[in-house]
């Protein structure tokens, strides 16, 4: 019988984790899925709740538009000429850096879509190639899918209520060795973290001085709780070598139009269309259309969600700050928390797995996130007002009382 499966899908399970886990962690992640299925009355935390932080009007209007104006859906690949022309201005101003319409800027099928091709064309089979740890899930499993050497930049403790953050002095270190791309969440998913001006103009120092890209997925970057957040692309030299993924399925809840967007440099966009080609294809126009009523006419309603997203924020640290022995930082963006439950003797997974039997709640285990991620879950509290508090009782109990039998 022939080999079914190419070696590549290995990479795709995570194996790399099965050691740090001691079981196969796609085997895992499964078992607890299935066991939160089976869970009557389980609320996922694992994602927002779009009933009550639902799309902006406004997106549904927009697309509905395109559909009865008979536009075409056969638009170029790296998206609607007319409305990427309406956006480039919008995003120059929002990223501090000018956005050429044609040749800088796609709109990709959601941000995934994006950060796939992008890095399609950027790693070639044994690069190196920095990640951030923890961080998005899939952006560690796409670099080795390519076959990079990834270089993981372990998250440490900052000294403020638990934060963690990679350090600038790792990176200069992968840089050093070899590495030719640098890959972070700003704000960080799944820790909440925000990565400051600071920071980010060491960054930037650091790939100038190394000739290197970075790619900075800020698709929470209109998600942040203080003001003064900066964008790398907004550094000197960064528009020769910064990506920037930017979407609406997080903030504006509209992960299910499946639309996001990438500024680049020129030359990286000019042959992103030869991935596109042979995976998505494009967006679709109608959903492109959606997004005519971004990053401008949407203010006041990203300030609003915001301002709620910040009490559900306070309320969830607050609560879980009663759980003996549990590190949780304030995040300063994004809808998540990210708890590091110490000493229990039980691995993520099975904290993960007690959450569902015991509090009836579903979150994800922090290894899966990177080794750095190991004791910690991420929870997702943008939830109904009304309903949090006592979703917070059950978990505060739970983990309460898994501490007490460590």
């Amino acid at each position: 019988m022939p080999q079914p499966f190419a070696a590549r899908i290995d990479q795709l399970a995570m194996v790399v984790r099965d050691e740090q886990l001691g079981r196969p962690l796609l085997a895992a992640e499964r078992r607890l899925f299935e066991r939160a299925a089976a869970r009557e009355g389980l609320l996922s935390l694992t994602h927002a709740d779009t009933d009550a932080f639902p799309p902006p009007a406004s997106a549904g209007e927009e697309y509905a538009a395109a559909l009865a104006a008979g536009v075409t859906p056969f638009a170029d690949f790296l998206g609607d000429t007319a409305v990427r022309t309406e956006l480039a201005p919008r995003i120059s101003r929002f990223l501090g850096a000018e956005v050429d319409p044609t040749t800088e800027l796609a709109i990709s099928a959601g941000t995934q879509n994006a950060l796939f091709a992008i890095l399609a064309v950027l790693v070639d089979q044994g690069d190196r190639v920095m990640v951030a740890d923890p961080d998005y899930m899939t952006l560690e499993k796409t670099l080795l899918f390519f076959g990079a050497d990834v270089i993981s930049l372990p998250a440490r403790p900052t000294g403020v209520d638990g934060a963690l953050e990679m350090a600038v002095a790792d990176i200069e270190a992968g840089f050093r060795a070899g590495a030719k791309l640098l890959v972070f969440s700003n704000p960080c998913n799944p820790t909440g973290s925000v990565y400051g001006a600071a920071f980010l103009e060491q960054v930037a120092r650091l790939a100038v001085a190394h000739d290197a890209y970075v790619l900075v997925d800020e698709l929470y970057s209109r998600l942040v709780y203080d003001d003064g957040f900066t964008h790398l692309a907004s550094y000197p030299g960064m528009r020769e070598r910064c990506v920037t993924t930017l979407g609406t399925s997080k903030t504006e809840s509209m992960s299910g139009f499946r639309v996001g967007c990438v500024v680049a440099p020129a030359a990286v966009l000019a042959v992103v269309p030869e991935v596109l080609e042979v995976s998505s294809l494009r967006a679709s126009v109608y959903a492109q259309h959606a997004l005519l009523g971004w990053l401008g006419p949407d203010d006041d309603f990203v300030a609003e969600r915001v301002e709620i997203l910040r009490e559900l924020r306070d309320l969830t640290v607050k609560r879980l700050r009663e759980v003996p022995g549990l590190e949780i930082a304030s995040p300063g963006g994004t809808a998540y928390v990210f708890p590091r439950l110490r000493g229990h003797g039980l691995d993520d997974v099975e904290v993960a797995e007690a959450l569902v039997e015991e509090a009836g709640v579903l979150v994800y285990p922090g290894i899966a996130f990177g080794p750095s991620g190991e004791g910690g879950f991420r929870l997702c509290f943008a939830q109904d007002p009304d309903v949090l508090p006592g979703v917070l009782d059950r978990v505060v109990a739970t983990l309460t009382s898994l501490a007490a039998r460590a």
